[in-house]
């Protein structure tokens, strides 16, 4: 027996202490039984090539690949055999990391980033195997986040991306050991139900999730509260594939959002009309800006000291070739998907502002026009030259202009934001927060902002003065206005018990359907001139 440098190298072991051993000492107890197999396989074959831990002196296990060759004299008797041997602990730590890095690759491809949980991949390759096994039942449920996009662009999407985790952490607390939680992309979630027997166990699972959404949020300084959107889909009443279910799934879901959000809906077949619909709906208003379609309507607003009227705010309304009226409701959001948006609001503030020049010009007085804007026209690069434009252009008296900008529009970039108001504001145009109270401005952002009024969101109006809460937020507000010396406003006045509540608690402006609904122009026009009439046989 020979033992060179090498070997002295792997195992530790000097030539004198294992030359005339027994080559067990090389290897674990667990292996020398097998030892008589390699001498068998050896002189059948002539060679044996195999991989092992063996034992090194420290006791340490070593991988190793050897080679052995049975040594023959010149009769073919056998006389020894000589061994060639390869340290593998390299080759074996780049198996590991290769095989790790591997692994990492492989559960990247199939989970989300942020929340971890599975992607879209991983749904529907489960949703596939969920159908072939489970040939009684499953359900899709398609979850969508109510107004997510507000939180990003009020508080940021660290902000943003933080709530979605807590979203996943709840519903993976709420969902059963053999469902499936998935994200598939922004605030859109999804759960497959398996072994649903009964339909009724995926309105529960619903019930569930939107009671565990609802619950407030907190998010370093912020209390936020959202709500969600559900569709269901079922297998195999709806569809027999992943694609039909999750895109019927998607309907419902949509279908749920247009009765009012936080609720869910089961798909049927008429959804997917609706569906379409909304298709059709997105290229008609393509074509309903290039055919002058819209048309506005608008809504006086009214000082209750005396009832005379102080302005108008301008709403478009959509008058449809087949479905009529269309409200904003039915098609804003959608105008603000595809960019659209920007042109309709375009639209509305030069006629608007055309028509009041005109109705001051013949000597009324319509007030203060309040124009909505929204934050993407703001963001343009020129809105300011063409905002300058129009008013030389209708000879327009800028205190005429009240523009109506959304509370959360603020706060997701307010620095630029409070830098073009400011221009705005030194033309002489008023500025109101649109919607005040359902976002999440600072004061000490408020006191920046170069603005004239705050307008009470019409949800915090609608229950009082029986609602504790809304009568205290409702209080709060008209406090807020006051140490400010802002102006203010109350949106959605219907009913007198709520006109008295806001005149009584310093809220004199009110805005709704018990001063008056949305009108024509026309209608506005003659209740102008009545009101002129009046204040002439005064």
């Amino acid at each position: 027996m020979s033992w060179n440098p090498g070997s002295e190298k792997i195992f530790g072991y000097k030539a004198d202490e294992v030359i005339g051993k027994n080559i067990s000492i090389l290897y674990r107890p667990e292996d020398i039984p097998g030892l008589p197999n390699y001498v068998k396989i050896l002189k059948e074959k002539g060679v044996y090539d195999a991989e092992v831990d063996l034992v090194k002196k420290s006791k340490g296990l070593v991988p190793i690949s050897f080679s052995l060759s049975l040594l023959r004299d010149e009769h073919e008797n056998p006389i020894g055999i000589a061994g060639i041997n390869k340290d593998n602990t390299q080759r074996r730590k780049d198996e590991e990391t290769l095989r790790e890095q591997k692994n990492i690759l492989h559960y990247q491809a199939y989970h989300d980033a942020l929340t971890g949980l599975p992607n879209r991949v991983f749904f529907f390759d489960h949703l596939e195997q969920g159908i072939r096994r489970h040939k009684a039942g499953l359900g899709v449920l398609f979850i969508d986040l109510d107004k997510f996009k507000h939180i990003n662009d009020s508080l940021g999407h660290e902000v943003g991306d933080r709530v979605l985790k807590l979203v996943a952490k709840r519903l993976k607390g709420i969902i059963r050991r053999e469902d499936t939680l998935a994200r598939l992309s922004g605030d859109e979630f999804t759960i497959i139900m398996e072994e649903l027997t009964h339909s009724q166990d995926a309105s529960v699972l619903a019930e569930k999730i939107l009671k565990a959404l609802t619950k407030p949020m907190y998010v370093d300084d912020h209390i936020l509260y959202i709500s969600g959107s559900i569709g269901i889909s079922l297998y195999p009443q709806d569809a027999s594939n992943a694609h039909s279910l999750l895109k019927y799934a998607d309907t419902a879901m949509y279908k749920a959002k247009e009765e009012g959000r936080n609720t869910f809906q089961f798909y049927s077949s008429e959804m997917t009309a609706f569906a379409l619909e909304r298709m059709t709906m997105k290229t008609s208003l393509r074509q309903a800006i290039d055919n002058n379609e819209f048309i506005i309507d608008y809504q006086p607003q009214i000082n209750t000291c005396n009832d005379s009227l102080i302005g108008l705010e301008a709403l478009v309304r959509w008058k449809h070739p087949t479905m009529g009226f269309l409200p904003p409701h039915k098609f804003i959001s959608l105008a603000e998907e595809t960019g659209m948006i920007i042109e309709i609001d375009q639209w509305v503030m030069e006629t608007a502002m055309k028509q009041i020049g005109k109705w001051y010009r013949a000597g009324l007085n319509p007030g203060v026009l309040a124009v909505n804007l929204s934050i993407k026209q703001l963001e343009r690069n020129n809105f300011l030259q063409i905002l300058t434009e129009s008013i030389n252009r209708y000879d327009f008296d800028p205190k005429w202009l009240e523009l109506e900008i959304t509370e959360g529009q603020m706060i997701k970039k307010p620095k630029e934001v409070i830098e073009k108001l400011d221009k705005i504001n030194d033309l002489g145009i008023g500025i109101s927060i649109d919607d005040f109270g359902t976002g999440y401005s600072s004061l000490s952002l408020l006191k920046r902002l170069p603005i004239n009024r705050l307008k009470i969101d019409r949800s915090f109006i609608r229950n009082i003065p029986n609602d504790e809460e809304d009568v205290a937020i409702v209080k709060a507000i008209i406090a807020l206005a006051k140490s400010l010396k802002l102006d203010l406003i109350a949106e959605g006045v219907e009913t007198p018990e709520q006109k008295d509540f806001l005149v009584d608690n310093g809220c004199m402006n009110i805005q709704g359907y018990y001063c008056s609904y949305p009108i024509s122009a026309n209608e506005i026009e003659s209740m102008l001139i009545k009101n002129k009439s009046l204040a002439l046989s005064k």
